[in-house]
Order: structure tokens, then sequence, then C-alpha cells
């Protein structure tokens, strides 16, 4: 029987920069993987938004500025 394996998938850099940042500034427990929970603040989940800043509100603002930082490098042509 074939065991299935997880692939890592690799974003550009500007994209891994901020999760990992992203993954740093997180310090809370959460059902999901730091990196899951930064794809989902990057692209503007009102949800995980709305538990984020309630679990990490000493770094809540932080974690908003490296968000704000990708979206406009892209908006920006990166």
């Amino acid at each position: 029987m074939l065991e299935a394996r997880a692939v890592p998938f690799k974003y550009d850099d500007i994209l891994e920069g901020a999760l990992a940042r992203i993954g740093d500034l997180l310090k809370s427990d959460y059902a999901v993987s730091k990196r899951s929970l930064g794809l989902l603040l990057l692209q503007r989940d009102r949800e995980v938004e709305e538990q984020v800043s309630q679990q990490e509100a000493e770094n809540y603002g932080a974690i908003q500025e490296v968000v704000s930082q990708a979206i406009a490098s892209y908006r920006e042509g990166k």
C-alpha cells in the first residue's frame, strides 16, 4: 500500500518571509498550524483575524503590520 506524504509548498520570498514573521509573533496554541494561520491572515480572513486579535492582543499590531507590508509589496509589483 502506498503511503501519502505531505510535500511542503514554497511560496515566493515575500510570502515565505511574511509567514515566518507571523509564525514568530503567534504565541498562543491554535487548532491549525501557524503557517495555515499566516496564510489565512494574509487573505484577510475575518474570523481568523478576530480570533488572533483576541489571543494575540500584545502582538496583534505587529502581525497586522507584517500582513499590510506583504500585501503592499504585491500592489507595488513586488
